[in-house]
């Protein structure tokens, strides 16, 4: 019977856990609603922006994200500056999947933060928004110490195809970490 089943009838049973008591189970119905781009049920998620549980609020911002809900960005814009650096990077890179570019700007000062879960969330917003206005920002986190950060550095770089910076990517090419992979990938795509 599940195999016979419509994806749309899945999200229409999973949306009423969004208002399960147990955090981790409203957790992962938002992110069963993203993954199935269920879009129908934006503003269940969006109620969710407003949960107790940190987990739930950043799962819901990725979901909406995810779903390319965009009448819902300007509800997440808050959250880039949420005590909760989970919260902060959830809020940056859902605007970024939302390819939301009027707001680079709020995202911009995250770049400064300290935690680098933060730091890669809004390098991936800038990478997906292609905000090459702000290429040097991102090109500046290459010198982090975090081998993540370099990493969403170096892949915002690509999707920027923001050629002239390759000459500091190419560096990155010879170290014994994750970050080489990216930044061969970052220059395929600079080329392509």
């Amino acid at each position: 019977a599940l195999g016979e089943m419509k994806e749309s009838q899945f999200a229409e049973r999973i949306e009423p856990l969004l208002k399960d008591n147990h955090y981790y189970v409203r957790s992962w119905a938002a992110t069963a609603l993203g993954e199935m781009h269920a879009i129908q049920y934006s503003d269940s998620l969006g109620c969710l922006l407003d949960d107790s549980d940190e987990n739930v609020r950043a799962s819901a911002m990725m979901a909406i994200g995810k779903m390319g809900a965009t009448k819902c960005a300007e509800r997440i814009v808050p959250f880039l500056k949420d005590t909760s650096a989970y919260a902060r990077g959830a809020a940056a890179s859902a605007l970024g999947s939302l390819e939301a570019i009027e707001h680079a700007p709020d995202i911009l000062p995250l770049l400064s933060d300290p935690d680098p879960r933060v730091l890669c969330g809004a390098l991936y917003a800038f990478g997906k928004m292609k905000a090459v206005a702000y290429k040097g920002d991102v090109a500046r986190c290459l010198k982090s110490p975090f081998d993540n950060v370099r990493s969403a550095a170096v892949s915002a770089l690509g999707e920027m195809k923001a050629m002239e910076y390759a000459k500091d990517i190419a560096p990155l090419l010879r170290e014994s970490s994750p970050v080489s992979g990216r930044a061969a990938s970052a220059l395929g795509d600079m080329h392509a």
